[in-house]
């Protein structure tokens, strides 16, 4: 799964797909350090938090039960290896640069 942000729109692509997280920038550079869109921290060139309240909000009526059910198993299997600020309630996140035609 992961968030996709062009020109300053974030969205949930690959929803289904729990194996991975990451931010996709569609834009030549991320943003600098600090928060965008959706409470979306941008912390390096590599690494965003983003908040799992924004993930469930953004797949929107898709977000069924089941569906946040598995979002949580996906947590619970990331959070030993420190991909999870509890006190925040975010995902740390890979960032990655795509060209326009990824977008």
């Amino acid at each position: 799964m992961m968030v996709r942000m062009s020109d300053g729109t974030i969205s949930l692509v690959n929803g289904e797909d729990f194996s991975r997280f990451s931010l996709l920038c569609c834009e030549a550079a991320c943003p600098p350090p600090g928060l965008i869109s959706g409470n979306i921290e941008i912390e390096s060139e590599k690494v965003a938090w983003i908040p799992i309240s924004t993930v469930i909000q953004l797949r929107g009526q898709q977000a069924t039960p089941a569906w946040i059910s598995q979002l949580e198993r996906m947590v619970e299997k990331a959070r030993p290896f420190g991909w999870i600020d509890d006190s925040r309630q975010r995902i740390r996140a890979h960032i990655e640069l795509a060209d326009s035609a990824a977008c």
